[in-house]
C-alpha cells in the first residue's frame, strides 16, 4: 500500500506572493491556479469584491509530491 499525503497551506491574502516563493524555494511547478473571482458564480453565496483576486485554489508539482496553496476568504479563520 502507498500512503501520500499533500499539504494545503492556507494564507490570509498572500498566496500570489508565496506561490512565487515556493516554485524558487522548492523547484515546484503551479500546474494550477484559479481566484475566487475565476470559479463559477454561486448565486448563494456570491463573492465579495476584495476576495476576487484572492487564490482559491492552486497546486503545485515538487518532483513526484504536491501542495496546495489558497487563501482564506475575507473573515474567515
Amino acid at each position: 500500500m502507498t500512503f501520500q499525503v499533500t499539504p494545503f497551506i492556507m494564507l490570509d491574502g498572500n498566496a500570489k506572493e508565496a506561490i512565487p516563493f515556493y516554485e524558487g524555494a522548492l523547484n515546484a511547478k503551479v500546474v494550477f491556479a484559479q481566484t475566487f473571482g475565476e470559479a463559477p458564480p454561486d448565486p448563494d453565496h456570491p463573492v465579495p469584491d476584495e476576495a476576487k483576486n484572492r487564490i482559491a485554489h492552486s497546486v503545485l508539482q515538487i518532483g513526484d509530491a504536491t501542495l496546495f496553496v489558497a487563501d482564506a476568504e475575507p473573515g474567515s479563520p
